[in-house]
């Protein structure tokens, strides 16, 4: 496919599948649910050297195949989580190694989804639209992604005051990326929203500066060993995504105004989002910021639909659909294909490589 195929390709299937998702719920058949998912499943697992990283995936993929646990503990622990290792034991096991693609994708885009519908947020379809919009990134960013869909879901249900879940699947996100430690943040805000005691709120205040410090020390210095190249001006340009994220947020925030029992329900989801801004503005001068900023970007993707409907008249709201759809393609052709971001274009796909 040339580029401009490969983006009629995504922007169609993505919405097939957010119509399908749609049809699914509304109609209660979980069979076209569950296809509609499909489709960013396998768009994901079937590519074929797309995404930046594509190479090294594949290359980390045939060094651990035949690696023991022993000699992954000594030589490949310090890079690649335990998740990866065992996905690619078990792809070997099928001699398809291409498996491990399938197991992240599948993983990213069933969180999602379950975050979503957890959440409870009007307009799950045309979020799960938005989502879908920003998910190309994990086919660079594969292992990381999974560990956003996870922490997401946690958050979710730590909103809906699931503490003990919540602290699951946030102990379990690691084990995908490391970098998913942040999103023990979200429980930080949380405490803070529902503790209405003036000296336990100083406290969180000064709790969570701390850990906030200590943890985008630590992770930056840890992207910095690994992703120093960053600081490329080449390829600096991918911190620009901030921009259309900054203005989606800002018409939250505007909009929101006038609906305030809506903003105080999702007054969670809100301040993650405004966390997302503020880590991906240090993401200008630490290499990671950007990287870590992303486990609050789904936030302000899901809120946009619910602000966008308070905005239009009670006779136009099927103008929610067409002002979401035009702000996800917009989103979706400035971050993909006129900036590059992530090699997602051309598209190609392994089936074509076999033929």
């Amino acid at each position: 496919m040339s580029d401009i195929q490969s983006l009629f390709f995504y922007v169609s299937c993505f919405m097939l599948a957010s119509l399908m998702v749609y049809v699914g719920e509304k109609r209660k058949f979980k069979l076209l649910t569950i296809l509609g998912l499909m489709i960013p499943i396998f768009i994901a697992g079937l590519r074929y050297n797309v995404g930046t990283d594509y190479t090294t995936y594949i290359n980390n993929i045939s060094l651990l195949k035949d690696a023991s646990i022993q000699s992954y503990i000594s030589d490949f622990s310090s890079y690649t989580e335990p998740t990866f290792y065992i996905f690619t034991k078990i792809s070997y096991l099928f001699n398809f190694p291409q498996l491990v693609f399938l197991i992240y994708s599948t993983i990213s885009v069933t969180f999602l989804y379950k975050a979503i519908k957890t959440s409870g947020i009007e307009h799950r379809s045309l979020a799960f639209f938005l989502i879908l919009m920003m998910f190309p990134m994990s086919f660079n960013l594969m292992r990381q992604f999974a560990a956003i869909s996870m922490a997401m879901y946690a958050t979710t249900l730590l909103f809906k005051k699931h503490e003990k879940k919540y602290y699951l699947f946030t102990i379990l996100a690691p084990l995908l990326h490391v970098s998913a430690l942040i999103n023990i943040v979200a429980l930080i805000v949380y405490k803070r929203i529902n503790d209405k005691n003036k000296h336990s709120i100083s406290a969180y205040k000064f709790i969570f500066s701390i850990i906030m410090t200590s943890i985008v020390a630590v992770l930056s210095w840890y992207g910095l060993q690994k992703y120093g190249y960053l600081f490329d001006i080449k390829v600096v340009t991918a911190n620009l995504n901030i921009i259309p994220r900054l203005l989606m947020l800002l018409v939250i925030l505007t909009l929101w105004y006038s609906c305030r029992s809506t903003y105080r329900k999702y007054k969670l989801f809100i301040k993650l989002g405004i966390l997302c801004i503020l880590l991906g503005t240090v993401g200008f001068f630490i290499p990671y910021g950007d990287r870590i900023a992303l486990y609050f970007l789904p936030f302000i993707m899901i809120l946009f639909p619910t602000s966008i409907y308070s905005l239009m008249p009670g006779s136009k709201k099927y103008l929610t659909i067409l002002a979401v759809v035009f702000v996800g393609l917009l989103y979706f052709t400035a971050s993909y294909y006129i900036m590059g971001s992530h090699a997602i274009m051309p598209y190609r796909t392994i089936l074509e490589i076999s033929t």
